[in-house]
């Protein structure tokens, strides 16, 4: 038992014990002096013994008046009135907690070790990314072995662990935060316990490419007119990347693997006018780059203004006259216009004539006679220009 000025009771009880015996001592000291004073008893001696008090009976009063202190201050000191918390509150009760060593071990707890082996589900093995930080997802057993309360689980990317505690067993918990180092990374997942961890699952290869993928139009070159509806496309680009090229003026939209060689090409269809063609590469890491160049449809369709006789009395000379000129108005020099002249149960001509430094050309040619019952003669004329642009006209001639 600890006291209130901490003194041990054995050390108090010894002091009360001394205290007593020392007043005892004094007492009796003080009874022989007086009778030494004394010559002879003043009546008889009878009398005088009897109000002498013996050493024996003043050390036996001492003793009960000690033992009367000492009880009255163990009540005083009594745990019972100081509601010390570690001490027992009735007689022969024994102390919950009785002032614990310091070196006492902890309890221990007994848990199992894991047995089942989780597994990784995303990414794949060999995912490249350019995230620093993914989320990994995991399939975890439904192991019974270890208490939902005590189960861990681990994902390791070498020195680096992230953890999650108390995952549900028989579901899929996504891992957030998992850090990569450029390059390769081997990424595990465990279960552990208080008692350890448990199998190891299969590990997947993940590759952190912080490096851009690159992609070049090589032909044609930006600012290109042409008369075609669509030009050829060649590109260049890291080899497994994905290349979509879109033109932005008329939605057209496509997209090629790059193979060994590295490059490819698309035939891209355009419009008259501006046409901003776009190819976009996206490399197996997620890396997008891209480039562009704008190509210019120029109308190349000439325009054709025909000058024929309305009627004609066969047979009969004619003369056809064809002026072209480009899309802006300006004549066309060098367009080949096709003739044609026939009719039903007549034979056709047909002619070429190039347009001269005015954008003129001219068919000479004659209507013959037919026993064919036809009023009419059909009169055709297709133009193409230097550029490829085609136009074809049709003209009917009455006949007399």
């Amino acid at each position: 038992m600890v006291f209130r000025d901490s003194v041990p009771q054995s050390a108090w009880m010894d002091d009360v014990t001394s205290r007593a015996r020392s007043t005892t001592r004094r007492m009796a000291s003080a009874k022989a002096g007086g009778t030494t004073k004394r010559s002879s008893p003043s009546r008889g001696s009878k009398k005088g013994q009897e109000s002498e008090v013996s050493p024996a009976r003043w050390a036996g009063v001492a003793l009960v008046m000690a033992a009367i202190v000492g009880a009255i201050f163990l009540a005083m000191i009594s745990p019972s009135d100081q509601g010390e918390p570690n001490q027992p509150s009735q007689p022969g009760a024994v102390a919950e907690n009785p002032d614990p060593s310091p070196s006492a071990a902890p309890a221990t707890i007994d848990v199992a070790i894991p047995v089942a082996q989780p597994l990784i589900t995303n990414p794949g093995d060999r995912t490249s990314t350019p995230e620093i930080e993914i989320a990994v997802t995991v399939d975890v057993p439904d192991d019974t072995t270890v208490p939902r309360k005590h189960l861990e689980l681990h994902v390791h990317n070498g020195s680096r662990i992230t953890t999650v505690e108390k995952p549900k067993p028989g579901t899929t918990v996504t891992v957030e935060g998992v850090r990569l180092a450029p390059g390769e990374n081997t990424i595990t997942a465990v279960l552990g316990s208080p008692a350890g961890p448990g199998p190891v699952s299969d590990p997947v290869v993940v590759i952190l490419d912080e490096t851009k993928t690159k992609v070049g139009i090589t032909s044609p070159k930006t600012k290109t007119e042409t008369y075609d509806d669509a030009i050829m496309v060649e590109f260049a680009s890291e080899i497994g990347a994905t290349v979509r090229v879109v033109n932005e003026a008329n939605k057209f939209d496509d997209e090629v693997v790059i193979g060994p060689s590295g490059e490819h090409s698309l035939s891209v269809r355009l419009k008259f006018g501006k046409n901003r063609i776009v190819a976009t590469s996206v490399d197996e890491a997620g890396q997008q780059q891209e480039d562009a160049i704008n190509v210019t449809r120029v109308d190349a369709r000439p325009t054709a203004k025909i000058k024929h006789p309305q009627t004609v009395r066969p047979p009969e000379d004619v003369r056809i006259v064809v002026d072209v000129t480009d899309d802006s108005g300006k004549p066309l020099p060098d367009a080949e216009v096709n003739f044609s002249l026939g009719g039903t149960g007549r034979t056709t001509d047909s002619d070429i004539s190039i347009t001269n430094d005015k954008g003129r050309a001219v068919w000479n040619t004659t209507v013959a006679t037919s026993t064919s019952p036809a009023t009419t003669i059909e009169l055709g004329v297709i133009v193409y220009s230097p550029s490829g642009g085609k136009r074809t006209y049709d003209r009917t001639i009455d006949l007399k």
